[in-house]
């Protein structure tokens, strides 16, 4: 994160300031490398926004005073201040990219390139966020929205500072009312729609406006320290931290604790008793280095991840965080400080500049050119799977943000349908299996399928409020036809699982529904049970594993929800008088589960860590008609 340049208008030097950094930066570090020690870390983030805003404000307004504001020198200033470290990191990141990361990944780590060379990291994230998005930890780049968020804001508060100037407004209410502004829609925003209230900088600005108000507050009215507030600040920093989770509705009211937090401490002044503490040379001297080391520990630890998988040991993490301590004091001492306080040629900013948009450039053609394929990295993987095309995407299986209605396109319901596929991704996923059976068998099949909807009446399970809606399209179609035959197929570990954001399904809600079917005319209903998942995408671990001949079997990286879930599945299923049929059984024994179609080459049976590829798909429902024989008309 940033800090404010040295520059003769410059405030006294504070080192508290410098210890509220490196308690911001270290809970961060700590949370991105071992979230289960400080839940709350991440609030890190906001505690760095009233820093800068605070720091950077009191130059603009003391500049101002003087009658020395430039906007050329305030961005150069900024090039100078950001640009070195930000350039070299990139560039890494990049570089690490290409030697390690499959076509997809490059592609998508090639966008967010672009992202940040652009400064709108957050809505590039915020675009990718959905159903399939990737892992968060797997994303290299995922921490610079925070900084895209603070340049945002300095396009556009200069000139905020300089019009008020000329109209003579006062400072300090037209703050109050954009800081009122700003949070009233963060707080709106939270409660409908958590995720874009959380990277959407207009409704994030409340948090730095606050830092700037108390940097007019001093600046412009004089206000002196006041020390009694620093052990309040301390207290309400450290309830952010214990008290905030992922389960909390996050920015929204809970963001305030870290920044009024922040703020008080701030207006305490150096001699408050929490300041105090922070001003320890350890602490100082981390807060240096907080703009590098925040830069350099999330790509280390998303590479390690990504290169490890889910079993990276603690002791790798910790190397990790060290590697990064290290390469963050590099750069501050042979990159960062010799730029910002060297020459102050416009050469220089006009570099830094060119380089970070070549750098972006880069990362656009990546992206443009589907992950660079022809890169060593990419060797022996796996085509890339078409989900859109195969699953008959935004016409027979639907997403919340693509759907401009919850209504499927009329070749997924065709009248005549003998059997109809009913359920959410894993339902897509099967389709391919159940089509090419429908084309060899020659009966019709309909589709009804839909992101995070489970084949489940009236449920509602994540940031799907369609559901619902979905599901009432399905029941007048079953109503009116009364297919043959029914197939049920859900990510079942999903909803029965202790995510916050996706369980809730219970057996009674599956039951209630079953008999709704029944009052609908629907005797024959199959209920597919749930498929293996893993804690990897299969292609990125199983490829090593395979060897020509043999079935490729595997437990490595094998989740256990799934194991765990299908007994009483099936015991619902034989209750109810269903067909259960267990893909599990098809694909799993005791050396492991099948995780590639063909014994000649790597055929993946999943393309990600739980959704079957169309070979998959089929390899799955012709097991299914083995093992259970009769299971379809």
């Amino acid at each position: 994160m940033s800090a404010a340049s040295s520059h003769p208008l410059h405030p006294a030097y504070r080192p508290d300031i410098d210890g509220l950094r490196a308690v911001a930066v270290a809970s961060v570090v700590i949370f991105h490398a071992f979230p289960a020690a400080l839940p709350g870390g991440f609030v890190g983030v906001d505690v760095f926004f009233v820093i800068s805003g605070y720091l950077i404000s009191q130059i603009i307004l003391r500049e101002q005073q003087a009658a020395r504001f430039s906007f050329i020198d305030f961005y150069a200033r900024r090039i100078r201040r950001i640009l070195p470290a930000l350039v070299l990191v990139l560039a890494a990141t990049y570089g690490a990219g290409w030697f390690t990361l499959f076509s997809q990944d490059f592609k998508a780590l090639g966008l967010q390139m672009a992202g940040a060379a652009g400064f709108v990291s957050n809505f590039v994230l915020w675009s990718e966020a959905g159903y399939f998005d990737t892992a968060s930890e797997l994303k290299p780049l995922l921490h610079l929205w925070s900084l895209a968020i603070e340049e945002q804001f300095y396009l556009f508060w200069p000139a905020v500072l300089v019009l008020v100037a000329r109209l003579r407004w006062p400072v300090l209410p037209v703050t109050m009312v954009l800081i009122a502004l700003s949070l009233a829609g963060c707080l709106w925003l939270t409660g409908k729609d958590a995720a874009t209230a959380f990277y959407m900088s207009p409704v994030r600005f409340w948090e730095i406006l606050i830092g700037a108000w108390l940097a007019g507050r001093e600046t412009l009215s004089g206000a002196r320290p006041q020390p009694l507030l620093s052990l309040p600040g301390g207290l309400l920093l450290l309830a952010g931290f214990a008290l905030i989770n992922h389960t909390k509705a996050f920015p929204g009211f809970w963001a305030s604790l870290p920044v009024l937090g922040t703020a008080l401490v701030i207006a305490a002044g150096p001699e408050g008793l929490v300041n105090r503490l922070l001003s320890l040379r350890a602490l100082v001297a981390l807060g240096l280095i907080s703009y590098p080391l925040y830069l350099w520990h999330w790509p280390l630890l998303a590479y390690l991840r990504i290169i490890g998988g889910s079993a990276v040991p603690a002791w790798a993490l910790a190397l990790a965080v060290l590697l990064a301590l290290l390469l963050a004091y590099l750069t501050y001492r042979f990159v960062e400080r010799p730029i910002r306080f060297g020459s102050r040629r416009p050469w220089v900013a006009l570099a830094l500049l060119a380089a970070l948009l070549a750098l972006g450039f880069a990362g656009f053609n990546a992206f443009q050119r589907e992950g660079l394929r022809f890169r060593a990295a990419n060797k022996g993987n796996p085509a890339e799977f078409d989900w859109r095309g195969e699953w008959r995407h935004k016409t027979c299986f639907l997403e919340a943000r693509d759907a401009k209605s919850a209504v499927f396109a009329p070749e997924c319901a065709p009248s005549d349908a003998k059997v109809v596929l009913w359920g959410d991704s894993h339902g897509a996923a099967l389709y391919p299996g159940f089509a090419a059976l429908a084309r060899e068998q020659g009966f019709t099949l309909a589709q009804f399928t839909a992101a995070g909807c489970p084949p489940v009446f009236d449920f509602a399970a994540g940031d799907r409020p369609f559901c619902p809606q979905v599901t009432a399209g399905v029941r007048a179609y079953l109503e009116k036809h009364k297919p043959q035959t029914l197939v049920m197929a859900g990510f079942w570990t999903l909803y029965f699982g202790d995510n916050p954001q996706w369980n809730g399904l219970t057996e009674a809600k599956i039951e209630a529904t079953l008999a709704q079917l029944r009052g609908l005319g629907i005797e024959r209903i199959v209920f597919l049970g749930p498929l293996p998942g893993y804690k990897r995408d299969v292609p990125k671990f199983a490829g090593a594993l395979f060897r020509p001949g043999e079935e490729t079997r595997t437990r490595q990286e094998l989740e256990e929800a799934a194991f765990v879930l299908e007994p009483r599945l099936a015991a619902l299923a034989q209750r109810n008088g269903l067909r259960y049929a267990s893909p599990l059984a098809t694909l799993c024994d005791p050396r492991g589960c099948l995780v590639s179609t063909s014994t000649t080459r790597f055929e993946p049976m999943q393309w990600d860590a739980h959704h079957l590829t169309s070979a998959g798909a089929r390899r799955v429902v012709e097991g299914l008609l083995v093992s259970e024989p009769g299971l379809l008309p």
